[in-house]
């Protein structure tokens, strides 16, 4: 083996990985994003207990968390089940600790440095219909629609600054929501300031309104991400119909990105059009996809 390379999970063969001291030793060379995978298993084995401090330390270390280049929302899934107490599949379970459920909080909020901006001007769709928090996201079954809708808006919030995003909650009203949403609160505190009374779903509405902030003030937008479970009606006009409205009076050529969560098969957005998006469901690689997409790289 070559010098200074340290044994990784997946050099061992299975039998061995109910072994405390093995992951007593993987434990000092692992990196950020396995410890985050990982928490469960250590917490099963009981390292999460005599190592507890040294866990702590790691996640909430700065330069680990920027050098690691890890996102946030691979951190919320982690904390979430890791704070669940079992996995998504199989059988494992572990007690968890708090502490380091909180230290994960702020391992969340550290890897905001880890997104790199685009530079563009959002206006941010979440729907707040009540169905959003009844249902887990496909991609993400520990995540609930709404926790992943308000995550991604306080990450774009902390990459583009508040000067380039506007984040609005969507039913069959429309509700402004900035500076009630910032980037230092937790992903339930963000939700409890986004809380509104529940109605039908009008995904239309991001346009259409942000068509009236034009004309009353010359506010612009180059990308709208609209956060639904797809459950919409259009009372008046379809999204795709209000985009195109949007450019043609404004001159710009937005760009929809439309995250169905839960994945109905519903489709918001035209396909045919070249800057419009449709994700169907939502999970770690979501957050990348829209970067790329906006950034014309697909």
């Amino acid at each position: 083996m070559e010098k200074n390379k340290k044994i990784q999970r997946e050099h061992l063969p299975t039998e061995l990985l109910n072994t405390p001291q093995i992951w007593n030793t993987l434990l000092s060379g692992m990196g950020m994003t396995a410890l985050v995978r990982n928490l469960g298993k250590l917490s099963q084995v009981g390292i999460a207990s005599t190592r507890s401090q040294d866990i702590i330390k790691m996640l909430t270390d700065p330069k680990s968390v920027k050098d690691s280049k890890i996102h946030p929302l691979q951190v919320l899934v982690g904390m979430k089940t890791y704070s669940q107490g079992k996995g998504d599949l199989g059988s494992m379970t572990w007690m968890p600790n708090s502490y380091i459920t909180t230290a994960l909080s702020t391992t969340f909020r550290q890897a905001f440095g880890n997104i790199t901006p685009t530079g563009k001007r959002y206006m941010l769709g979440l729907d707040v219909s009540g169905s959003m928090s009844s249902f887990m996201c496909a991609g993400a079954k520990n995540i609930t629609p709404r926790e992943g809708s308000v995550a991604m808006a306080l990450m774009t919030l902390y990459a583009e600054g508040a000067e380039n995003v506007h984040i609005y909650g969507f039913s069959n009203t429309f509700y402004n929501f900035n500076g009630k949403v910032r980037p230092d609160m937790t992903v339930q505190d963000a939700i409890k300031a986004t809380d509104v009374p529940f109605g039908a779903t009008d995904c239309a509405l991001p346009m259409t309104e942000a068509l009236k902030m034009y004309r009353a003030n010359g506010t612009l937008f180059d990308v709208f991400c609209v956060y639904t479970d797809s459950e919409t009606y259009a009372p008046t006009v379809h999204p795709q119909v209000a985009l195109e409205v949007y450019r043609k009076e404004t001159g710009i050529d937005a760009k929809l990105i439309v995250v169905g969560m839960t994945s109905n098969c519903l489709t918001i957005a035209d396909p045919k059009d070249k800057n419009t998006l449709n994700l169907a469901g939502f999970d770690t690689s979501t957050p990348e996809l829209i970067s790329m997409f906006v950034r014309g790289e697909i």
